[in-house]
């Protein structure tokens, strides 16, 4: 066994009862390594409990068909995340990612294991912690881990892992997918998986209001450094005359991203009053997650996020010029 797994596999054997966490606003590979952790760790006759900080996308439900996932209750914290002897922190290392989860994370007097693929974590987030920023994804790791410590990869297991892993190499086009992600996909693919309807459903289950939002917040394209940054944002009122939620614009910043002479793409979206959250992606030449980082968020070089305080004039008042002078840095 690698050393990397093999404190995993003491922790794994002498504990009894697991919560299975990851970040606020999870995406499909938060999603499927939890559910694909917690069905292994089942599968060991242990006690495990799925808790997010924020409600799971429509698009991933279909991994989570009893709706096992619970939502984090300020109120009922101790019920939740009471009593367990470990808790297992995937796709984030930092305690901001966690959102009003992380106090009572840190109270909760359990053995903190994170499992991620991310760079810069906080140094007290965990008593042990597993991290790979060569990963493609989180699935990734939680496949390793499972075939690691002798297990079997169950075709709910499998079904978890292939949607984590080929939503965060972009069905298998960034930069990241490599010879590791093709091995164990093809494996996955053995153990069941049909990469046809996984794509259909993450994918393909779009509703009306993602088409009606659209053309709005196209039309508030802008773009600087002789094209070089792009943005668009999107706002409460434009969600709510097109009936839609902001889980709909999945995908919007790929269209930017993808136009000629783009280096670095952002999406502002206001989120509640006074609150914007901000998705960057890059070319590749700028380390968007460093940038994010920078303001109190994180990912990859390639695609990270972060949240501002203020309206969303101030957020592309502040972001956008650093980004400027970021890309003049480089020059």
């Amino acid at each position: 066994m690698s050393d990397i797994w093999s404190e995993f596999a003491k922790t794994a054997e002498e504990a009894r009862s697991f919560l299975v966490v990851s970040h606020v606003n999870p995406d499909p590979d938060a999603v499927g390594s939890v559910v694909g952790l917690a069905r292994y760790l089942e599968t060991l006759s242990k006690s495990v409990r799925m808790v997010t900080p924020t409600p799971i996308p429509e698009n991933c439900r279909f991994l989570d068909p009893e709706g096992e996932i619970v939502l984090f209750d300020q109120t009922r914290a101790d019920a939740l995340l009471g009593a367990v002897d470990v808790a297992i922190i995937l796709d984030l290392s930092s305690w901001n990612q966690l959102g009003e989860m992380a106090p009572a994370l840190k109270d909760s007097g359990a053995y903190r294991v994170v499992i991620d693929h991310h760079t810069d974590p906080d140094d007290d987030i965990a008593d042990l912690m597993v991290r790979d920023p060569a990963a493609s994804a989180t699935g990734v790791l939680i496949y390793e881990l499972i075939r690691e410590l002798g297990g079997r990869v169950t075709q709910p297991i499998a079904n978890a892992l292939f949607a984590a892993i080929m939503t965060d190499t972009g069905s298998f086009r960034f930069s990241n997918t490599d010879g590791r992600t093709f091995r164990i996909v093809a494996d996955l693919i053995d153990a069941g998986v049909r990469p046809d309807d996984i794509y259909r459903r993450i994918y393909e289950g779009k509703r009306w209001g993602t088409v009606k939002l659209l053309p709005a917040v196209f039309a508030t394209v802008e773009r600087s450094a002789n094209g070089k940054v792009a943005w668009m944002h999107a706002n409460r009122s434009m969600l709510k005359q097109a009936g839609a939620s902001f889980e709909d614009t999945d995908g919007y910043i790929d269209h930017i991203r993808a136009v000629k002479g783009v280096e670095v793409a952002l999406f502002f979206k206001e989120v509640d009053e006074g609150r914007v959250r901000v998705s960057l992606r890059s070319q590749g030449g700028v380390d968007v997650a460093r940038f994010a980082a920078s303001m109190g968020g994180g990912g990859h070089t390639r695609a990270a996020g972060l949240a501002f305080e203020g309206t969303l004039e101030e957020a592309i008042a502040k972001v956008v010029p650093g980004l400027e002078s970021l890309l003049r840095s480089h020059s």
